[in-house]
């Protein structure tokens, strides 16, 4: 159903995305929350690669290894599936609440080189929440609209 709404959305770091008519929609630091798990394993990994390599043991011969390969595999997968369902609800909300999208075209390249914001922009999923969000204007027949960055996270006055 048609609504008549225009929204424009602000990717950001500390936030996932800011519709202009103000609702927030949270990042989930997933890296954060898996942080301790993740670390175990890919010691434990290492541990069994340096042993497995000091007894002669090719790496797919060596079980301990693979076991904590699997484990690491797993972590990363689950924080995927958890982003990318977050990703799909909040495209679903927009999409529902308003016809017009317009989302400005980040070039995550040129960011990533800030190292100390590095993991978080990767975190954050920018490319597959674009993605996710055009596929579904197009199937809800809304219209998508991508633009120029420059001065958007700005309020006219």
């Amino acid at each position: 159903p048609k609504t008549g709404n225009v929204v424009g959305v602000d990717l950001g770091v500390s936030d996932l995305a800011i519709t202009s008519d103000g609702q927030k929609y949270q990042s989930q630091r997933l890296h954060l929350s898996y942080k301790k798990q993740l670390h175990y394993w890919e010691k434990r990994m290492a541990r069994r690669r340096l042993q497995a390599k000091k007894n002669g043991v090719a790496l797919v011969d060596a079980k301990n290894y693979q076991q904590a390969k699997r484990q690491v595999a797993r972590i990363h997968q689950r924080i995927k599936n958890i982003r990318k369902d977050y990703i799909h609800k909040i495209t679903t909300d927009m999409v529902k609440s308003y016809d017009v999208i317009v989302l400005e075209d980040l070039k995550t390249t040129n960011m990533m080189k800030n190292h100390q914001l590095a993991r978080s922009i990767a975190g954050q999923s920018w490319r597959m929440f674009r993605t996710i969000l055009e596929a579904k204007c197009e199937m809800y027949d809304k219209t998508f609209v991508a633009i120029n960055p420059y001065k958007t996270s700005q309020k006219c006055s």
